[in-house]
């Protein structure tokens, strides 16, 4: 063995002596890693693809109400590459945002389409996301309740959108939520509601107990019978009557794990649209218990510093659970079994920024944020990001302190 054999040979024994001595040092949460690239390169989730609707002769769509038919629509990647999704027909969406001066969009193809890589279907929603300095709110919190085990979260993709070949600025292209077996795989006459102050759908009702606004968003009106809308609103009653009188049998009727981890999710990001409510969508097969989620609506005051304690368990439902020992005890382990999910979604969101950093230049020069709603309007894109991140973190370990420590 010649001398530099024996050196590097002595160096390596010296090494796991020290290892050996020093049982912290092989610890692997204190391995610095690479942060991951989100997701493989060869998805399309990795670039913004610019997607062009023309409707010959409308200027605007104006109304959520009425669709405007007949549009051509399709994409095209960097490369000059056009993928064809057929025609499409289109209309306004939103509440609040619908007065935002950047519009947000419902699409309805003739021809169920795959898209960007998400399963085929006809529906979709191109989400303006205006008040969204980061443009990431609703990517990050989905990819968190992925993170969390949900049944479905809906899938998204940015692209450019071009209307009757004008720019109109940077959207997050995602799945609508719909009963179908790649998104709410539930029969056809199963229901989803949508508990938003709103109120505004054609069969809606109030709840006995805790007066939320219930709105049937699936079967649509002309496929519901008044048997199937009485049969639903007597379930969710009954629900609520064994919630508002302690009855630890409301497990029977209501799933507990996607209960706690749709909960857990709006805290971990700091959304507090239960409160009034808004944007709470659950759903019940025509047998079976009554699901929480998919979660929605997250590019309006989330991702921001200094939020203390639960932001929503003590609401509504999650109070009145709140003597609950089992609800107690299942919280605490799915946030132990997940909190280590959500170690790098830091790198995450640092690598989604990448991806739409330009794509977002361009988009504020075209739509500059004219009113604060998030904190962040008057920060640059990156400083937003960084406060993203920050607040993420810190808001994950408060979180982390508040459920050992109170339970």
């Amino acid at each position: 063995m010649n001398s530099f054999c024996r050196f590097i040979t002595a160096a390596v024994f010296i090494g796991l002596a020290a290892i050996a001595c020093n049982p912290a040092q092989i610890d692997p949460s204190q391995e610095e890693r690479p942060a991951p690239d989100f997701p493989d390169k060869s998805n399309p989730n990795n670039i913004v693809t610019a997607l062009y609707i023309n409707a010959p002769g409308v200027k605007e769509i104006s109304s959520k109400e009425e669709w405007t038919t007949g549009a051509e629509i399709y994409l095209m990647d960097d490369k000059g590459t056009r993928t064809n999704l057929g025609v499409t027909s289109i209309k306004r969406r939103g509440n609040s945002s619908f007065y935002f001066p950047k519009h947000s969009y419902n699409l309805k193809l003739e021809v169920k389409q795959a898209v960007l890589g998400m399963p085929a279907s006809k529906r979709w929603c191109l989400l303006a996301q205006w008040m969204d300095r980061t443009n990431l709110r609703n990517d990050v919190a989905f990819e968190v309740s992925r993170r969390f085990g949900m049944a479905w979260t809906p899938r998204g993709r940015f692209v450019k959108l071009y209307f009757n070949g004008d720019y109109r600025g940077l959207y997050y292209l995602v799945e609508k939520v719909k009963i179908a077996k790649n998104r709410i795989n539930i029969s056809d006459d199963g229901f989803i509601i949508d508990m938003d102050s709103n109120f505004d759908e054609a069969y809606k009702f109030r709840s006995e107990y805790f007066k939320m606004p219930v709105n049937i968003k699936e079967p649509d009106e002309d496929v519901i019978t008044k048997e199937m809308f009485d049969n639903f609103k007597n379930y969710f009653n009954e629900l609520e009557k064994r919630i508002y009188n302690k009855d630890a049998s409301y497990t029977e009727m209501l799933d507990l794990d996607s209960f706690i981890k749709w909960a857990l999710i709006q805290e971990v990001v700091g959304n507090a649209e239960y409160k009034h409510p808004k944007s709470v969508i659950m759903y019940k097969d025509v047998t079976g218990k009554l699901y929480s989620g998919p979660t929605w609506d997250h590019d309006w005051g989330t991702f921001v510093p200094n939020q203390k304690g639960f932001i929503i368990i003590w609401q509504h439902w999650y109070e009145a659970v709140s003597y609950d020992k089992t609800f107690y005890k299942r919280l605490k382990e799915i946030w132990q079994e997940v909190k280590p999910e959500l170690a790098d979604i830091d790198a995450y969101i640092t690598a989604r920024a990448k991806v739409i950093r330009k794509a977002t230049a361009d988009d504020d020069k075209l739509w500059p944020i004219t009113q604060d709603e998030n904190g962040d309007e008057h920060l640059s894109f990156d400083e937003a990001i960084e406060r993203m991140k920050e607040s993420f973190n810190a808001r994950v370990q408060a979180l982390d302190d508040y459920i050992y420590n109170y339970y």
